[in-house]
């Protein structure tokens, strides 16, 4: 029994850091729902099936203690009129 509960416990620290990841929110965010020191788990194989959607929220890495966290509001193809 202890060896099963070990092997689910492996199963699911290994699932929680390679297909999701925990990202802490660093800045107020309300437009897109999202405070100071919010936490999420991000998906990262999401994009990998299937293309980005409009009003999607994305997280990318640009250095490896700054992420950015925004809201997709283009595709290509679409036109911007101003």
């Amino acid at each position: 029994m202890a060896m099963c509960m070990d092997c689910c416990i492996h199963f699911y620290v290994y699932n929680l850091y390679v297909f999701y990841a925990p990202v802490l929110v660093d800045e107020k965010l309300e437009d897109l729902g999202l405070h100071y020191e919010n936490r999420m788990i991000v998906d990262k194989i999401s994009y990998k099936i299937k293309d980005p959607e409009r009003l999607d929220i994305i997280v990318f890495h640009v250095t490896e203690d700054k992420s950015y966290i925004k809201r997709i509001i283009g595709l290509p193809g679409d036109m911007i009129e101003y």
